[in-house]
């Protein structure tokens, strides 16, 4: 992954599955942002919806942000 530009923190969210995530939904709330996606397997099979939530206040702050599913 690239640098982030100047002022800017640049975050991944890792997928804890071989799963494909798609049609990933964000919404934003003042304690986390939450996320949300179609998981299939192989790229072909549904496999069911996943959804998480990071934490919003250490991401401002610049911090790894726990991840909770």
């Amino acid at each position: 992954m690239g640098h982030a530009p100047k002022g800017r923190i640049q975050f991944a969210v890792p997928n804890a599955s071989t799963n494909f995530p798609d049609y990933p939904k964000l919404a934003v709330w003042p304690d986390g942002y939450y996320l949300s996606y179609n998981s299939f397997t192989n790229g072909a099979s549904w496999a069911g919806s996943q959804a998480c939530v990071m934490d919003r206040n250490a991401m401002l702050a610049g911090a790894a942000a726990a991840i909770q599913s």
